[in-house]
């Protein structure tokens, strides 16, 4: 059940994941990306050198037909080693992020007018944010609201990154809940009991 998402990503065009891969090692193996329950990662359109890792419902990407029951596509993207800067900066992320240089960052082409920040939330090592962006969409077919946050694993500066499907949007709510899902899925796949 492939479906193109534009800019050359064809989600579940490797056939090799014919069952699902739901964990992936990035970096050269310094860290380890793990999806949420019901997601899988499509490797084809994931860079795992470059720490960047594309997740979707495992029936989109895989032959399993699991599905989660919040259907969003999700991106992960993992800063080298030493990026680090959220824990116990929260508050100055959080502000950032409404600022012109917080926006542009958030852009897909850099410019802060496409942007528009609808809600920021923080808690201990983890700052959220809600907006659209008004420029070019590198994905097809998904709603314009995006639910994105940042924290720190072991070291390494992680954003993840939500977008529910235009045919059938999501909440904030539920794309708060996603977010919480995948950083808790990041987390336990990087902790001493289970390294990378």
């Amino acid at each position: 059940m492939p479906a193109d998402f534009g800019a050359g990503l064809q989600i579940g065009s490797d056939r090799a994941q014919a069952r699902g891969i739901r964990t992936l090692s990035v970096l050269d193996g310094g860290f380890r990306v793990r999806a949420p329950e019901g997601y899988c990662i499509d490797r084809q359109a994931s860079a795992a050198a470059n720490g960047f890792v594309v997740m979707a419902g495992c029936a989109l990407v895989s032959d399993a037909a699991i599905m989660p029951n919040i259907a969003a596509l999700i991106t992960v993207q993992v800063g080298e080693e030493g990026s680090a800067v959220v824990d116990g900066a929260e508050t100055d992320l959080a502000s950032f992020v409404e600022s012109e240089s917080g926006k542009a960052i958030l852009s897909q082409t850099g410019t802060a007018s496409e942007i528009d920040v609808a809600f920021v939330q923080s808690a201990a090592n983890l700052v959220e944010v809600w907006f659209t962006d008004a420029g070019p969409d590198r994905f097809d077919g998904l709603e314009s609201m995006q639910g994105r946050a940042f924290l720190d694993v072991n070291g390494y500066l992680v954003t993840v990154n939500v977008r529910g499907y235009s045919r059938d949007p999501i909440s904030r709510r539920q794309s708060a809940r996603l977010l919480l899902l995948t950083v808790d899925a990041l987390r336990a796949a990087n902790t001493g009991d289970n390294p990378a």
